[in-house]
């Protein structure tokens, strides 16, 4: 599985040596809901409002040639990381060949991350509306 936002790569199962796939790997969706308690009613009704928000979370690590390289990569992985943008989840077929994409377009990004020795580690919170199978148009 390869997780992007824009051109941004946070995950990729491919190059393990560089950055890993997605570890720990949830997703949930939850619809916006409106409940309406009437005056002497005789029960609370609620009522569907259409939108969606899915939020979804994974861990990954990245292995660095040096302690400096690991430590200095922590620190600007921190400004350069975009927030904001289109996440694009590419799934693929091991031996090759198939491929699909999944879209959410207007994710906002939470990045948590720490390391140990030449090993970084990051946790990515992602939240968005609903998946797309086709890129938005612009």
């Amino acid at each position: 599985m390869r997780i992007t936002i824009n051109n941004y790569e946070l995950a990729n199962d491919v190059d393990a040596l560089v950055v890993t796939g997605p570890d720990q790997f949830d997703i949930s969706g939850v619809d916006a809901e409106q409940m309406v308690q009437l005056i002497r009613g005789a029960s609370t009704q609620f009522y569907d409002r259409e939108n969606r928000q899915t939020t979804m979370s994974f861990t990954v690590s990245r292995l660095h040639a040096s302690l400096m390289a690991a430590e200095f990569w922590l620190i600007t992985h921190e400004r350069d990381v975009p927030r904001r943008g289109l996440v694009t989840i590419r799934v693929r077929n091991p031996s090759g060949g198939q491929e699909a994409s999944a879209y959410l377009a207007g994710a906002m990004l939470t990045p948590r991350s720490g390391y140990s020795g030449l090993t970084t580690l990051h946790t990515y919170q992602l939240r968005g509306g609903v998946f797309l199978s086709s890129p938005p148009s612009s």
